[in-house]
């Protein structure tokens, strides 16, 4: 049994992380047992050091840096953080499963510079780049009031922007565009990535899922759990680019269960 660890909300879907959709998209692709135990987001740090978690980083000044995703595997006994760290550990660890870190293509530098952490601009980031002025409001209202008051700092700090001045119709209608405009640079960046598999897919790099979908992936559920699949906005981005949006959902969503 594998414990993630993720930080509750109010929303129907309730699990919003894109970083832990990562690693719960891969624990069902590999098909190994886990459960979710939810965590506060404003007391992530305090409840994470309870449960023996690891830090993610640590600050130029050495102050550890606590985030989710975080997983316990039972059977290892091992605690640790990091969607990356994680996701090479489940490859590791569990070598009879799907490997997911691993392909020929990985290495390309069309592939490094879209899904590289290091990279001034992930395509994972490029997909949110919009969008996140437009969810930051609706996610606020669905964490607990501590939680939300870091949330929204995070984002303001991130960005320069206050929360309230997203709630216009002029500034939404400015995010919307800028989200547009982003998606089709992520969808052509997407497009000549899925070039070097000559279109031998379903999945980016082929016939199997490796950690491109999984960025990918995360990132939509994200979306979709924040504007919920049922909204206007969330069924126009499915047709975005002749659908092609809708149609990576619709690629990993059978993995797509919670825990």
């Amino acid at each position: 049994m594998i414990t993630v660890y993720d930080f509750d909300s109010s929303l129907p879907a309730r699990a919003m992380s894109p970083f832990v959709w990562r690693i719960r998209f891969a624990l069902n692709i590999k098909g190994l047992e886990h459960k979710t135990e939810w965590l506060n987001y404003g007391k992530l740090e305090e409840e994470l050091k309870e449960r023996n978690g690891t830090p993610t980083r640590f600050l130029p000044d050495g102050t550890p840096v606590y985030t989710v995703p975080a997983i316990h595997d039972h059977s290892t006994n091992t605690t640790l953080s990091d969607s990356e760290r994680i996701l090479k550990y489940l490859d590791d660890a569990y070598p009879d499963t799907p490997q997911l870190t691993t392909s020929s293509h990985m290495d390309e530098e069309l592939v490094k510079q879209a899904f590289d952490s290091m990279w001034p601009l992930p395509l994972s980031a490029l997909m949110l780049n919009g969008l996140w002025g437009l969810m930051v409001p609706v996610i606020i209202k669905h964490i607990d009031e501590a939680s939300a008051l870091k949330y929204r700092s995070r984002f303001e700090v991130k960005t320069g922007v206050t929360v309230e001045s997203l709630l216009g119709g002029d500034k939404r209608l400015e995010l919307k565009t800028k989200a547009r405009a982003s998606l089709k640079e992520a969808d052509r960046q997407l497009e000549e990535i899925g070039n070097l598999c000559e279109g031998k897919g379903p999945w980016l790099l082929g016939k199997e899922a490796k950690l491109p979908d999984l960025a990918v992936g995360g990132t939509l559920a994200y979306v979709a759990a924040v504007l919920g699949e049922d909204s206007e906005l969330w069924r126009e981005i499915r047709q975005w680019d002749a659908g092609r949006w809708g149609n990576r959902w619709d690629e990993i969503k059978p993995y797509h269960k919670l825990y």
